[in-house]
């Protein structure tokens, strides 16, 4: 069994020292565990963090949204519009 509010807050801590590989690590174990909150911070540093892994972190920030999480709900909504503002011919896909 695993503590995913430990795990949570280890990623947090490695996020503030800049440490993004070992916050995702963190995330990833606490998103293993069954933490939606977890799933959300993972995306959120897949996006916006380097090396960024853009469609992975849309992929479990959907998901995140899928399972409840209201936060990650609206990145996914705030993602859309976006793109849908760019009119890229990309939002019918959404």
């Amino acid at each position: 069994m695993t503590n995913t509010g430990a795990e949570i807050n280890f990623g947090r801590e490695a996020e503030n020292k800049n440490d993004h590989q070992t916050a995702r690590g963190w995330y990833a174990k606490a998103a293993q565990g069954g933490s939606i909150e977890a799933l959300r911070r993972l995306a959120i540093n897949l996006l916006v963090r380097d090396p960024a892994a853009v469609a992975d972190g849309i992929g479990m920030a959907r998901q995140a949204a899928d399972r409840g999480d209201a936060e990650a709900a609206h990145l996914c909504a705030t993602i859309a519009a976006t793109v849908c503002a760019a009119g890229n011919g990309t939002c019918a896909s959404l």
